[in-house]
């Protein structure tokens, strides 16, 4: 999916995998939400729709 991407709190536990923490690290705490960037020059109406 080139025209989107995954942007706000969600990010840091998927770059960095929070079951290999050093013992001194707490882990991300999380969100319960999911931002996307989206490249609307590339989206069309219908991807959009299947989207939302």
């Amino acid at each position: 999916m080139d025209e989107i991407v995954i942007i706000g709190g969600l990010v840091p536990s998927l770059l960095i995998d929070q079951n290999n923490l050093p013992s001194d690290t707490d882990p991300h705490a999380g969100t319960i939400d999911l931002d996307l960037g989206l490249t609307f020059a590339l989206v069309t109406e219908e991807r959009y729709e299947a989207i939302t």
